[in-house]
């Protein structure tokens, strides 16, 4: 995924945005800035709890408010 489009996105998310990669989800903190630059942002393993870079390239869709978006 294009981080402009991630952004976009990013942007327009209100309550909840959850990053896919392949069978592994991955949250980011809507209360907080985003922690990114040009290759990535840092999310929240969602079973581990652990923070994680996740790497725009490796994206395979966002659900921002239950709507999904495709790389």
């Amino acid at each position: 995924m294009l981080k402009e489009k991630f952004n976009e996105i990013l942007a327009n998310t209100k309550n909840q945005l959850l990053i896919v990669i392949k069978d592994e989800s991955f949250l980011l903190n809507l209360n907080k800035k985003a922690v990114m630059n040009e290759l990535g942002v840092i999310a929240i393993h969602e079973n581990t709890g652990s923070a994680t870079i996740v790497f725009f390239n490796d994206i395979d869709s966002i659900i921002s408010d239950g709507q999904k978006f495709s790389a």
